[in-house]
């Protein structure tokens, strides 16, 4: 019996595993795709100042704000599923 038990519990962690990787990389591809469109804007920011445009800078610049929140906010989910990976090779 506690083979069986100790299998379906070896099976559930590795299932959970699996499952935290896949949504890692979802989450990795996410991050990646946001960081080039921040660095989109900042090259458009740039442009945009060189070029005297003053309501384009503000309105840039509240956009670069929010992807940059929005950045650190899959950063913090990345790591925090790092964590939860480690922990779950822990047990393995």
């Amino acid at each position: 019996m506690d083979t069986i038990a100790a299998q379906f519990n070896q099976a559930i962690l590795e299932d959970l595993t699996e499952e935290t990787i896949a949504l890692m990389d979802k989450a990795l591809v996410t991050y990646n795709m946001i960081e080039r469109k921040l660095k989109e804007l900042s090259l458009k920011h740039a442009r945009a100042k060189r070029a005297g445009r003053l309501t384009a800078v503000a309105s840039l610049e509240m956009q670069m704000e929010t992807v940059s929140g929005v950045l650190c906010m899959y950063r913090e989910y990345v790591e925090r599923q790092m964590v939860k990976l480690r922990k779950l090779h822990g047990q393995l």
